[in-house]
């Protein structure tokens, strides 16, 4: 998935970031919860988590899940700033 994933329009919209994953998980203020598992895929915008996958099933169920994340960011980009 990797050397295709930044050629897609998802890829150029939320390029990919690799981060280890130590014991005890990794934790950050943009993070809604802590990254335990690998493989994790977590879409953030403006600092703000708009959702993730966690674990790897098949192509269809990641690039489905993906696109609707990424319909997500629309959503969260409209959204009015309090």
């Amino acid at each position: 998935m990797a050397p295709v994933y930044g050629k897609t329009q998802e890829g150029k919209l939320a390029p990919l970031r690799r981060v280890e994953v130590p014991a005890g998980g990794v934790r950050d203020a943009s993070l809604k919860e802590p990254v335990i598992a690998a493989p994790t895929f977590v879409l953030v915008d403006k600092g703000q988590e708009i959702g993730r996958i966690t674990g790897y099933l098949n192509d269809d169920m990641f690039w489905g899940l993906l696109g609707s994340l990424v319909a997500g960011m629309d959503k969260h980009d409209a959204d009015p700033k309090p």
